[in-house]
């Protein structure tokens, strides 16, 4: 009798899992389609798998994605999914501004709750209240006439950072990761001013090692096992807790740079400091809101 229940428990547990993970999100998303919408379904991997599919084939994540708009542009949304979770994509502007409008009565679901411990409860994670809030924080500074104003700084940035390149390697140059270390320069430079420069972490810029942190966290939780498992069970894996030690590790430094920028005088003329001097925000909100800008 025991034998038996050894050989049916994993039996079972592959039946459910096979259930949850296929039979039912592949159910919701054939309903869908039957309206007329297109989707995209792998079973665990969803739309990562067809978001590497498009890589692999044109160099870009969203090129399958494209397409189907294109071959159907009347699709008021693309429909995916994320494990056993549907994953609504919207394309439709009324749609999207109706989320926007009303976003407590949406959930946020998909890749994105692996990322909380980084992000926090900033806008990216954050939903009812704690997202108008912080909507708030953000929208009252970086308004169209705050861009305007940082136009001498991105322009600046770019050109040093042009500068610096030479012609050697340039046979095989990733102009990509180029471009995203000149604008995570640009947006440290506006939320923190030029003395964002004074801190590293791991001898590297704040910007790049948050991209970094980026990277790693996906590669780690966007897996069959990590997605299988989820944002709540894939933090007692061993090499997930490094990555969430380092998280911790990092946002501590950028609160310690907040801390700084607030004890000083000279509060400067960067986003932070419009930030410090007319929002009662918390550390947490004022990081989260620089995290956010960089992403």
């Amino acid at each position: 009798m025991i034998l038996i229940l050894i050989l049916l428990v994993p039996v079972l547990f592959l039946a459910l899992l096979f259930l949850t993970s296929v039979v039912i999100p592949f159910t919701k998303l054939r309903l869908f389609h039957k309206k007329g919408m297109t989707f995209f379904f792998y079973p665990l991997k969803g739309y990562l798998q067809t978001g590497k599919i498009g890589f692999e084939e044109k160099g870009d994540f969203f090129a399958r994605f494209k397409g189907a708009s294109k071959l159907n542009p009347n699709d008021t949304a693309l429909l995916s999914n994320i494990g056993g979770n549907p994953l609504l994509l919207l394309r439709d502007p009324t749609l999207i501004k109706e989320y926007y409008r009303n976003a407590n009565c949406y959930n946020k679901v998909g890749s994105i709750g692996f990322y909380k411990p980084l992000f926090g409860t900033g806008l990216l994670y954050a939903e009812g209240d704690v997202w108008k809030n912080h909507r708030k924080i953000i929208s009252t500074s970086f308004h169209y006439e705050a861009l305007k104003s940082q136009v001498g700084l991105i322009q600046n940035t770019t050109k040093e950072f042009l500068d610096k390149v030479g012609t050697e390697g340039c046979e095989d140059y990733s102009i990509i990761n180029k471009i995203q270390e000149i604008t995570g320069e640009i947006v440290g430079r506006i939320f923190f001013g030029e003395k964002l420069n004074d801190y590293t972490f791991d001898n590297k810029p704040l910007t790049i090692y948050l991209a970094d942190l980026l990277a790693a966290v996906g590669t780690s939780a966007l897996t069959p096992l990590g997605i299988l498992l989820g944002p709540k069970l894939i933090k007692y894996l061993p090499r997930h807790k490094k990555i969430l030690k380092k998280v911790s590790n990092f946002r501590e430094l950028c609160h310690k740079i907040i801390d700084d920028r607030k004890a000083q005088q000279d509060k400067g003329d960067d986003l932070l400091a419009t930030l410090l001097a007319t929002q009662n925000a918390p550390n947490p909100s004022l990081l989260e809101a620089w995290i956010q800008l960089v992403i």
